[in-house]
This record gives structure tokens, C-alpha cells and sequence, in this order.
């Protein structure tokens, strides 16, 4: 079978992507918000984007910023996962952003190694 190409802690707070490298993100926690708000539409609704206001909720919760900031923010965010690994999985759509419909998402397990 082939491998995933996503595979992710359970608190998301590190992740492989296909041919990749472990990659932790435990002290970012908005890039953590936003991957796992990603994460959960693509479980729930594989192939739906996240609007933009919903992943600004999942990075920056509670916080209140002009709106033109906040879009800033995001797209930083987003940039930053990409270069960390997904780049080919985090995919833009008109209304927000998703992961990539193809992508097998796995969430790892006791047997799964993550950076040390």
C-alpha cells in the first residue's frame, strides 16, 4: 500500500510529509491552529477550503486586529508550513485554504516516532 502523505501527532505538534522530515512546530501555536484547523476539514469534509475568518479564529483566538493585519498574519502562517514541508499540500482555493484532497492524512500512534 502506499504510504500516507501526511502523517501527524495527535496534538499536531509535529508532522512528516511524503519523503520529508519530522518537522516540529510544538512552540508555534498558531501555525499548530491552523494546521489543525486544515486537518479537521479535511477529516470531516475532504476537498471543502477553510474559509479565511475560520483560520484566523483556529491561529489567533480571541485576538481582535484590523482585518488587513489579520490577513497578514495568515498568509506569513501559511507560507511558513509550506516551506516547512507543505508546500504541496496545503492547497489556496478562492474561498480559503484546505489540504490537498489526495493527501492520506494519518495521525500517529505509540509505533510512530516524531523528532526528538
Amino acid at each position: 500500500p502506499e504510504r500516507p502523505c501526511l502523517v501527524v501527532a495527535p496534538d499536531v505538534s509535529w508532522f512528516r510529509a511524503s519523503g520529508g522530515r519530522d518537522t516540529f512546530i510544538g512552540r508555534r501555536p498558531v501555525a499548530r491552529g491552523v494546521l489543525r484547523r486544515l486537518l479537521e476539514a479535511h477529516r470531516d469534509e475532504r476537498g471543502k477550503p477553510v474559509a479565511i475568518d475560520d483560520l484566523l479564529v483556529a491561529g489567533w483566538p480571541g485576538v481582535r486586529v484590523r482585518h488587513a493585519s489579520a490577513l497578514e498574519r495568515l498568509y506569513t502562517t501559511i507560507a511558513r508550513l509550506r516551506r516547512m514541508g507543505l508546500s504541496r499540500i496545503i492547497v489556496n482555493h478562492q474561498d480559503g485554504y484546505l489540504i490537498a484532497p489526495s493527501c492520506d492524512v494519518v495521525i500517529a500512534d505509540e509505533h510512530t516516532h516524531g523528532p526528538v
